[in-house]
């Protein structure tokens, strides 16, 4: 990756539950490290407040529920 982008996120904001859609080109990461990129992404870049975040992964518009657990997302 030598430091480059390998993914673009897309944030809804909603009052109780926020959207994320996640464009990548990191074909050798799984469905499992892409989410934990995105965990990192809302707690640490966004400070997502919301209790709920739906992210949907382009690559194969599968969605994900990640709730938030004090402070992390699980």
């Amino acid at each position: 990756m030598n430091g480059s982008a390998f993914a673009r996120f897309e944030v809804f904001h909603g009052e109780t539950q926020w959207g994320l859609r996640i464009f990548d080109r990191a074909p050798v990461l799984t469905v499992e490290q892409l989410l934990l990129v995105a965990k990192r992404f809302l707690v640490w870049e966004v400070s997502c407040p919301a209790e709920t975040v739906e992210v949907v992964l382009a690559r194969d518009r599968s969605t994900h529920l990640l709730v938030n657990t004090g402070g992390d997302y699980v």
